[in-house]
């Protein structure tokens, strides 16, 4: 470890808005402090999300679901895979509320890389979206959800179908390019996603904000 790499603070002294960064197959990748102690997982641990979207992933759901949909799986396992040996190591497992489609209800999954749901990110309309966890404060309003995509704003999917078909297809709830909530077809339909995961309180980083 070289001189610039000693520890400086810990991801339990963080606050919302605050930036921390991360590897991704060797390149250092900004994400955002949205959230303390959610969705199941420690009091001092921190929820993050990518600042900056990553490409778009097919939503190819079975039976409508985000467990085992393209995104969940890649996010599960190739994504994961190509975080930093220690920001793996220090991810909290959390506990996240998912539509059923098969009992019509929700239910729990356990995850370290996943999306978050339009609950989650504050869109509250009961009568077409399940409800799938609680609103996090820190998304109160459109321009806190906004994210860029190759330089641009650009829209973004969640873990949220649409109970209910709108014609023949299911829809997944997305996030407009302006922080609105939009609707897109599930099938082969491609979106830019924004990978979110919860790091441990006792995680260290150095005077760059870069995890140790």
């Amino acid at each position: 470890m070289s001189l610039y790499r000693h520890a400086v603070g810990r991801v339990q002294e963080l606050f919302p808005g605050d930036t921390l960064r991360l590897q991704e197959a060797g390149e250092w990748t900004d994400f955002v402090v949205v959230g303390k102690g959610l969705l199941g997982t420690a009091e001092g641990d921190a929820l993050l999300v990518r600042k900056e979207l990553l490409p778009p992933c097919t939503y190819f759901f079975a039976s409508a679901e985000y467990e085992g949909s393209t995104p969940d799986r890649w996010l599960s396992y190739g994504y994961l895979n190509s975080l930093q040996p220690s920001a793996r190591e220090g991810l909290a497992p959390a506990t996240l509320t998912c539509w059923d489609e098969f009992h019509k209800t929700s239910k729990t999954i356990t995850r370290r890389c996943f999306l978050l749901s339009a609950t989650e990110l504050g869109f509250v309309d009961e009568s077409r979206v399940p409800v799938e966890g609680t609103a996090i404060p820190y998304f109160g309003e459109d321009g806190a959800r906004t994210a860029q995509f190759a330089g641009s704003p650009a829209p973004y999917g969640t873990r949220t179908p649409m109970k209910a078909s709108l014609g023949n297809s299911v829809h997944i709830i997305s996030v407009g390019s302006s922080g609105e909530q939009l609707s897109h077809p599930v099938l082969l339909y491609t979106l830019p996603v924004r990978p979110a995961l919860v790091l441990r309180g006792d995680v260290a980083w150095d005077m760059y904000r870069r995890i140790i």
